[in-house]
């Protein structure tokens, strides 16, 4: 029996036979396809998520860590605050927890100039921003504790000390001195061509602690808010080294600026970020994709939000200026 009577026998031709199975092929090979694009755009979906993800995260441990900034315990008059001779912890010329001898709540170093005076950071991005907070834990009573930097205040100033020890009617408010130094690093714990969000910490012994905050933030941007004409309204913002911050400048806000970056390289789908980013940075105001340091096989997502310092306000105890 041949071929012919066989086909015939199941009621195809030859002829229709080889149709079915060309439309069969058009049909699994449209079926691939669909799989293949809803993948990628599966993809694609996930890493945007990914970015929004580290974005919020990024942004919510600032935001907690700003808005404690310069608070001290129950004072409010920041210049009876004295600290002990004693804390002696030193990153180049100045102490960087008192730096100057006085509370300072915020600070920060315009694109990583090298005016940082601390150097134990892992891999510091040279275009980005680094910031300084400084301020008391939230939990009182806390036990002396000789390595640790603590504070000890009541309504009418306090005393910053290491030694273990505290004036006695100050002892049941010891808080632990917390100094976080934020910066961006060129890579992350497990990706070396992923730079992440990092941080300086005081520890247990008053020592610095390097720790990653959270992977995929590849710029790191900051601006205070000042006033001019008094009060505790903001009036401009300006760069961190900008001439009118000062010791004596009350900052009222900081402006972040965070580019995130996906951790997927799109390079065989074809994409590619010609993107242009603007920051808030008056001495960069763009940033274009290119390049190792800003591959552009990677999604980007640029986020800004403005965080107001309620313990750096202008209060009844401050002298007028």
């Amino acid at each position: 029996m041949n071929k012919q009577k066989i086909t015939r026998q199941t009621g195809m031709t030859l002829i229709e036979t080889m149709v079915a199975m060309t439309i069969s092929t058009f049909l699994i090979a449209g079926s691939i396809g669909i799989y293949i694009q809803t993948r990628s755009s599966y993809k694609t979906a996930d890493s945007v998520a990914r970015m929004q993800e580290t974005a919020n995260f990024a942004l919510d441990t600032l935001e907690e860590d700003i808005r404690l900034a310069g608070f001290w315990g129950p004072t409010a008059n920041r210049l009876g605050v004295t600290p002990d001779p004693g804390i002696g912890f030193n990153c180049g010329p100045d102490n960087y927890v008192v730096p100057g001898g006085t509370l300072v709540a915020i600070e920060a170093w315009d694109e990583e100039t090298g005016n940082f005076p601390c150097a134990d950071r892992t891999a510091p991005r040279g275009d980005s921003d680094v910031l300084v907070l400084r301020h008391v834990g939230l939990t009182i009573g806390e036990a002396a504790d000789a390595g640790r930097i603590q504070f000890a205040s009541d309504d009418t100033g306090g005393k910053l000390f290491q030694n273990g020890q505290s004036a006695p009617y100050l002892a049941a408010n010891i808080r632990n001195v917390v100094v976080n130094t934020y910066y961006v690093s060129d890579f992350t714990a497990f990706d070396a061509d992923l730079p992440s969000l990092r941080r300086l910490s005081l520890d247990v012994n008053g020592n610095l602690r390097d720790e990653e905050v959270i992977p995929g933030v590849e710029n790191f941007q900051v601006q205070f808010g000042i006033n001019d004409l008094g009060g505790n309204t903001v009036d401009r913002y300006v760069d961190p080294e900008h001439p009118a911050i000062t010791p004596a400048t009350r900052i009222l806000s900081a402006r972040i600026w965070l580019l995130i970056r996906s951790e997927v390289d799109e390079t065989t789908q074809g994409f590619e970020d010609d993107d242009v980013y603007f920051t808030p940075d008056a001495n960069m105001p763009t940033l274009i994709p290119g390049g190792d340091f800003y591959p552009p096989a990677y999604r980007r997502l640029a986020v800004l939000k403005t965080i107001p310092l309620k313990n750096n306000l202008k209060t009844d105890s401050d002298p007028e200026t």
